[in-house]
């Protein structure tokens, strides 16, 4: 049996607290992907993906200037990039969450399936 390595992905890491984004450099950075660029609110993220054109975004559900949910619509409505969200906080009341729209997860599992 042959196992193969996951690819090695460029990764746009939206986040507003610095140490949570030094984390998660640092963890994508073990599994062998390259963050290409960092934004630290909504609006900067949108043009940082238009510039860099990563194969995966990673963004802070809770970012300043403009939430993640509305950063992801954003993006997506300009180009196909699989998108993780991640949250500190959730409400089960939350609309978007009910419909399955959204899934919220950071982990190395995650990255690697």
């Amino acid at each position: 049996m042959q196992i193969v390595a996951p690819a090695n992905y460029r990764v746009v890491i939206a986040e507003d607290n610095a140490q949570i984004r030094e984390l998660l450099r640092q963890q994508l950075a073990e599994l062998g992907h390259e963050v290409v660029a960092e934004a630290r609110d909504g609006i900067e993220v949108v043009d940082i993906v238009a510039r860099e054109r990563p194969d995966i975004v990673v963004i802070d559900w809770g970012l300043p200037g403009q939430d993640g949910l509305v950063a992801a619509s954003s993006i997506l409505q300009r180009s196909p990039v699989p998108i993780i969200l991640l949250s500190a906080y959730m409400s089960s009341g939350d609309p978007e969450m009910q419909a399955g729209r959204w899934s919220s997860c950071f982990s190395r599992q995650a990255l690697l399936d």
